[in-house]
């Protein structure tokens, strides 16, 4: 007679903890997208959310409690004095994903943590700085690149091989609104900055690569940010390899036919409208210019609203378990139906 197998229970299978995160700022623009991309992990769960308990703090972190109801939230006040105390005894992994100026008012607090921080690309005063795939040699406190390097970092690293130099001009949205004060009327004026923060950045996390960053423009209410790319090889490259390059790596899209950011708008409202759950491209491909053997020239174009936010996710995972980056972008974009 065939020996029956005991009988398991689901509660009684063991699992792996869920990777605990903090957030401070997590009622805040960018703190709130990244709760709710943590808590559609698999693997990970908000644990600990700090900010300042106002009425809105309280509105934001009721819908975030709603939104995840199988996570249990520690909320803290900014001003509880034990605050910073509860942080490493509650969390694996911290965020400060507060607006620039904020993190480098812990930089004492957050060094004296055994366990990783990641601060925000605003707050230069953190000299590490991390963006998926590109991981710096500190594990402990390191900066988030902004929308730009995170959306040039994956484009850059999927082609690492064969660039021999890269010229960017990049197209983004203003920092601030400006306003014609006697009509407080929106300006339309077109705003250029230099390039060279930027420049330091991608330098840093691609030191043999010679960089050069032409020129950022600033305009009013763009939702896409563009990366114009002109690039040397140090191979000769067919246009299908260059394909076959990004397309195999996490975070990407090639659209060859696609020569503007609203045509990328439209094609998202066409999946919304047929039911289809995508989430924004971040970043999105696009291969338009000309192309010879050794040189190609292409767009890459970004949602601002959500670039920084898989990116975080990422480190998260890299930092707090050791899973190498590629995997840990892998896992992040399936987890939010980013294939």
């Amino acid at each position: 007679m065939e020996r029956l197998k005991p009988q398991v229970s689901v509660q009684e299978v063991s699992q792996t903890p869920k990777l605990r995160i903090g957030l401070r700022g997590v009622a805040g623009q960018l703190g709130s997208r990244i709760c709710a991309a943590v808590n559609s992990q698999q693997d990970m769960t908000v644990s600990l959310g700090i900010g300042r308990k106002d009425q809105s703090f309280r509105d934001r972190a009721l819908a975030l409690e709603v939104a995840n109801p199988e996570s249990e939230f520690i909320f803290c006040d900014e001003d509880d004095i034990w605050v910073e105390q509860r942080i490493p005894q509650n969390v694996d992994v911290f965020i400060d994903a507060t607006t620039p100026g904020i993190a480098s008012r812990y930089t004492e607090v957050y060094s004296s943590y055994d366990i990783p921080v990641i601060v925000q690309s605003g707050d230069r005063s953190f000299s590490h700085i991390s963006s998926p795939p590109k991981i710096s040699d500190n594990n402990k406190l390191v900066r988030q690149g902004d929308c730009n390097v995170s959306g040039l970092t994956p484009v850059l690293s999927a082609l690492d091989g064969v660039i021999e130099s890269a010229q960017l001009t990049v197209i983004m949205q203003y920092g601030t609104i400006l306003k014609d004060k006697p009509r407080d009327t929106r300006l339309h004026t077109v705003d250029f900055q230099s390039g060279t923060k930027l420049h330091e950045d991608l330098q840093q996390l691609f030191p043999e690569l010679d960089f050069v960053v032409n020129q950022i423009v600033q305009v009013p209410g763009l939702r896409y940010y563009a990366h114009i790319i002109d690039l040397v090889t140090n191979v000769t490259v067919d246009k299908e390899e260059i394909y076959e390059l990004l397309d195999q790596h996490p975070r990407i899209r090639c659209m060859s036919e696609v020569t503007s950011s609203f045509q990328v708008h439209e094609r998202g409202e066409m999946y919304r409208l047929r039911g289809k759950n995508l989430p924004p491209i971040t970043p999105l491909t696009i291969l338009t210019i000309e192309h010879d053997p050794k040189h190609l020239s292409f767009y890459v174009v970004v949602d601002s609203r959500f670039v920084t936010v898989y990116p975080n996710v990422d480190l998260a995972r890299i930092l707090g378990t050791g899973v190498a980056p590629i995997e840990a972008m892998k896992k992040t974009d399936a987890a939010l139906n980013f294939k």
